[in-house]
């Protein structure tokens, strides 16, 4: 989830915030698997956060992570205000982010746009202590966002090269490096230093990705060998450029973070090689990615006001934040 270079990434962090801070008790209206809570936003501490990533535990945790600061913070179900959490080795920012709920833990991609030391950390998602770092087997490159297959593979978007990579499921808990998956020619970027491949999800025996630069959508078939299949680009009823972060809402709706100074919320609907793309909602500048929130037909955006940290007004507008957004 980060995106165009100058300008470089699109923000989506939802959050929520009752009270200035503390928890609020959710209201009696069932939503969902869980109550509906009544804060609509999550406050981050610091005056230099600018996050891009962003994830939920099954309980209702959200994290969020600080691409200039590397630092991840954790907010408790129904919490207005999250509080740190863990941290990043020095020199890398917090970018795509997930929770894997089967081993209990939040997988965060590590980056700097200096293309070195990219890798997966694993933090165990109660005390945040470190379990797992897959450096790319590369040595280089943007590790951008995650996903898991339903065997337990984890599958990362490289946006520079650009590519895929894979860490086998049986090598999660473990630190061997991230290997190449899937290469494609019509990935390429106009430039060195533009962004490629962005966000990325599973659906079944697949694996979606988006290409920022493009605003395009693509699916790599997964081989009963577990190698790609023929790389697909799905046709659009309108472009998403530029693209960023991806959540899978249910099987074939996928929902696109996009970027820039218009930025917003759309959906994906996938039919067979076709996609019809539908705005969920406007008004959210630079948001960069979002998280299906625990109560049904919600989602938390990421407001990453990257237009602050590499535009020419540099004071960031406090505090940072995640906002709810009510989906169709």
């Amino acid at each position: 989830m980060t995106k165009h270079l100058l300008m470089v990434v699109v923000v989506a962090m939802l959050g929520a915030c009752g009270g200035a801070g503390g928890v609020d008790e959710p209201t009696g209206e069932v939503d969902g698997a869980l109550q509906r809570c009544k804060q609509d936003r999550i406050l981050l501490p610091g005056n230099s956060v600018f996050p891009e990533g962003v994830a939920r535990a099954a309980d209702g945790r959200v994290f969020a992570g600080s691409f200039a600061e590397g630092t991840i913070f954790r907010a408790e179900r129904c919490a207005a205000q999250a509080t740190v959490f863990a941290a990043l080795e020095p020199g890398l920012g917090a970018v795509g982010m997930l929770y894997d709920d089967a081993r209990g833990v939040l997988w965060v991609c590590g980056s700097s746009f200096t293309g070195a030391g990219p890798a997966l950390f694993g933090f165990d998602g109660h005390s945040g202590q470190l379990r797992a770092r897959h450096p790319f087997a590369t040595g280089f490159g943007l590790c951008n966002d995650l996903a898991i297959d339903g065997a337990g593979n984890l599958y990362l978007s490289e946006s520079f090269m650009p590519a895929m990579m894979k860490i086998a499921a049986a090598d999660a808990l473990s630190n061997s490096p991230a290997a190449v998956w899937a290469v494609d020619p019509a990935w390429a970027t106009s430039a060195p230093g533009a962004f490629g491949l962005n966000g990325i999800v599973a659906d079944g025996a697949a694996i979606y990705t988006v290409h920022s630069e493009q605003g395009a959508l693509y699916r790599v078939p997964i081989q009963p060998d577990g190698s790609p299949g023929t790389v697909q680009q799905i046709a659009l009823t309108a472009p998403i450029a530029p693209a960023d972060g991806l959540r899978l809402r249910s099987q074939g709706r996928i929902l696109v973070i996009q970027g820039g100074p218009d930025g917003g919320l759309t959906q994906v609907t996938v039919r067979g090689a076709s996609g019809t793309v539908d705005p969920v909602t406007a008004g959210m500048p630079y948001a960069t990615s979002a998280v299906l929130g625990a109560e049904r037909n919600t989602a938390w955006v990421v407001l990453s006001q990257f237009d602050r940290l590499f535009g020419w007004n540099t004071t960031p507008v406090e505090p940072f934040e995640l906002v709810r957004v009510d989906l169709p």
